[in-house]
């Protein structure tokens, strides 16, 4: 079958993958808030465009806080998706 657009092998998907570190004792509204910065920065709207390479980002989501000794941290994790045009450089 034809296909139209990008090719398969030009497609690759990945996790943008980060932590919000607060300190101990502030509570988790303000390391939620800041995690939700994160994710607003990378809107699942966003594309981003560069010599015949398309990166899209999806829905970001944070995780549960998770409480260490010395911090609190929020997991913050971003899908995205990079396609490559089949005319574009290697």
């Amino acid at each position: 079958a034809p296909h139209v657009g990008f090719v398969d092998s030009l497609v690759h998907q990945g996790i943008l993958l980060c932590r919000v570190y607060w300190s101990n004792g502030v509570g988790v509204a303000a390391p939620l808030d800041a995690a939700q910065a994160v994710i607003r920065y990378f809107p699942r709207s966003l594309r981003l465009y560069a010599d015949g390479l398309r990166v899209e980002f999806q829905a970001g989501s944070a995780a549960t806080p998770i409480q260490e000794a010395a911090w609190l941290y929020v997991p913050v994790t971003i899908p995205w998706r990079a396609m490559a045009s089949a005319l574009a450089p290697a």
